[in-house]
């Protein structure tokens, strides 16, 4: 895509922007381990239960261990796409991990989007839940 995105102009805080300067519309561990904080399921009984945090060394062993390799893992988005199918897609829509790492593998080579659709992904849920992003707890 060679458009400009609307939020380009935004009035973004100074952290944010630093950010986005650093790493761009993209995870690094902190952003990331800070996402993965948030996700939530319902249990059988319709409580809810944190979803256990993946691990980098995680998501790299289920894509090897299925044959899945990713063109494009130098940040953390595609750990990122991992805990979110765990969240919000296992076990009722996706089954098992072949699916899990074809799941990832998909969103990490979406091609109607940019590869910056991960990060955005959380940034949206999080400005839709009234959540702050503490971007400055994201920086070196």
């Amino acid at each position: 895509m060679n458009s400009m995105p609307l939020d380009y102009m935004d009035d973004m805080p100074t952290a944010m922007r630093r950010y986005l300067k650093y790493y761009g519309w993209h995870f690094n561990k902190a952003a990331y381990e800070f996402a993965a904080s948030m996700m939530w399921k319902e249990d059988a009984s319709g409580k809810r239960q944190r979803v256990p945090m993946m691990s980098r060394e995680e998501v790299d062993a289920l894509l090897r261990a299925n044959n899945v390799v990713i063109d494009n893992n130098g940040t953390y988005d595609y750990v990122y796409w991992a805990m979110q199918c765990k969240a919000d897609l296992m076990p009722d829509a996706i089954e098992d991990a072949k699916h899990h790492a074809l799941y990832v593998k998909r969103m990490m080579n979406d091609a109607d989007t940019t590869d910056e659709a991960a990060f955005r992904c959380f940034y949206i849920k999080a400005v839709g839940s009234g959540v702050g992003v503490p971007f400055e707890d994201f920086l070196d």
